[in-house]
């Protein structure tokens, strides 16, 4: 979607406006940021730096669910759009869920104690 948003245009269904080129674009590009993120981090084994990643993927696929969300309520997107509003909200429900598994270990790692284990 960031090099080439006419495929992915036609693909959902989505308005010819310059804005939609826009939203597709930063999207790819959104999309970009997580693989090379997710990438560079692959070999880590903190606790802490997996929960981070997975609270900033839980924030940026709330905000695509509603973005996509809101191109479906005003017509910019076809019902195709609802494939992206499952999958982002598919990701949110599941970084929410890998999350908390994460932050006790987190928590053991930096040395914080966990609520009521005092």
């Amino acid at each position: 979607t960031l090099l080439a948003p006419r495929p992915m245009r036609r693909l959902l269904g989505v308005e010819r406006s310059s804005g939609a080129v826009l939203f597709l674009r930063a999207m790819g590009a959104g999309l970009a940021f997580t693989a090379v993120t997710h990438h560079g981090l692959r070999g880590s084994s903190d606790p802490a730096v997996a929960r981070t990643v997975m609270l900033a993927n839980l924030a940026e696929d709330a905000i695509l669910t509603v973005l996509s969300a809101s191109a479906l309520g005003r017509g910019t997107v076809g019902k195709m759009g609802w494939v992206l509003v499952g999958v982002f909200a598919s990701e949110v429900a599941l970084n929410a869920w890998l999350a908390s598994i994460f932050a006790p270990a987190a928590a053991a790692a930096s040395g914080e104690v966990a609520e009521g284990a005092a």
